[in-house]
């Protein structure tokens, strides 16, 4: 479809994995927290199984593009964290992207009990009034 052939689009599964979809392959972002301001992240690859064959030279070039992107998306995360933590920071704006992975949160919260969750690591609820849930399509 247009969709798929003509943007990049990524599947998120409860808790902690991101995917973005590719025809040929495809990796698996896993993101595990370590502390409040630490995370692992754990990347892995699934597609075509070559078996004996050594694999095809193009997918070099893939592998290292996904990992130059992955090496610039990492590379201020401690620049950022301090900047979020600083006393200057009082808010962010969020791109639609970036709302639908904070809404996510939101629900991971809802699924935990925020009751179960301190104020301090608690998402904020401040996506409710704009969406709408449509259980008969």
């Amino acid at each position: 479809g247009e969709i798929p052939r003509t943007t990049s689009y990524s599947y998120h599964f409860f808790p902690n994995i991101v995917t973005p979809l590719d025809v040929a392959a495809f990796p698996f972002l896993v993101m595990w927290p370590v502390d409040v301001g630490k995370t692992r992240l754990d990347i892995r690859w699934h597609g075509v199984d070559w078996g004996d064959a050594e694999r095809h030279k193009g997918w070099e070039a893939v592998f290292q593009l996904f990992d130059l992107v992955v090496a610039e998306d990492t590379a201020n995360l401690s620049w950022i964290q301090k900047s979020i933590e600083s006393d200057g920071f009082s808010e962010t704006k969020l791109n639609y992207q970036e709302r639908r992975i904070y809404y996510l949160h939101e629900h991971i919260d809802r699924l935990i009990g925020e009751e179960n969750i301190s104020d301090a690591l608690r998402i904020p609820r401040l996506l409710d009034p704009y969406v709408e849930f449509v259980t008969d399509p």
